[in-house]
């Protein structure tokens, strides 16, 4: 049987700790006697959340416990699995239907994305809304993908977004059709949320604008 790496292990010790819905727990430090029916699974779902590492371990596990906490909690095999990601996408959606205020560190760390990506591409924050891979408008895919939040758009012109035919919204951001209005006026109902969105991006934008001139002076 071959040995759990750290990773795997710091894996199930997260899955563990959110087995017990609460409850006291200690880490797990001795691996060598799991039997095959937990390290196979185990191994199986470490390869597959290496596949999405935009998934936060936290809220991966976490998802079953919000959405049933009245049900068991799910085996390691089911995280593996279409239903673990389902999961997961609606507890994610679930997220986004409370307050602007509960998703401050998922807008400042979607907002430096959106920051690397521009200097990765080369771009200014202006035109983030703008750029496509391909057919697909990339800001469609980082939501789908949980690397922004709504939030983070609404001042880079999320109006783009209703720029966009009724066929383009159903099949690039099919989710964000019946809530973008509502998300909308709760991010200008905050004043904090939308301070806080403005400072961060108008910070960010000077900081693309100067990478990207540094760059362009080198070439």
């Amino acid at each position: 049987m071959n040995p759990l790496t750290p990773t795997e292990q710091n894996l199930y010790n997260t899955y563990l700790k959110h087995s017990r819905k609460g409850q006291a727990w200690t880490p797990r430090k001795n691996f060598e006697d799991l039997s095959s029916t937990i390290v196979s699974p185990l191994k199986k779902l470490s390869l597959f959340l290496s596949k999405y590492p935009q998934i936060n371990w936290e809220e991966y596990f976490a998802a079953p416990n919000v959405l049933h906490p009245e049900d068991r909690y799910p085996t390691l095999d089911t995280f593996a699995s279409r239903v673990g990601i389902r999961n997961y996408q609606l507890y994610k959606k679930h997220q986004e239907n409370q307050s602007p205020e509960s998703h401050l560190d998922e807008i400042k760390k979607g907002l430096k994305f959106i920051g690397m990506f521009c200097i990765k591409n080369k771009i200014p924050v202006e035109k983030y809304l703008q750029h496509k891979n391909g057919l697909m408008p990339s800001w469609t895919m980082h939501y789908r993908e949980h690397n922004i939040s709504p939030y983070c758009l609404f001042e880079l012109g999320a109006n783009d977004f209703y720029n966009l035919t009724e066929e383009e919204q159903v099949y690039w951001a099919p989710d964000l059709i019946n809530t973008l209005d509502i998300l909308k006026t709760r991010y200008h109902q905050s004043s904090k949320i939308k301070g806080l969105v403005q400072e961060i991006t108008h910070k960010i934008k000077n900081f693309v604008s100067s990478e990207l001139s540094k760059s362009n002076s080198q070439t």
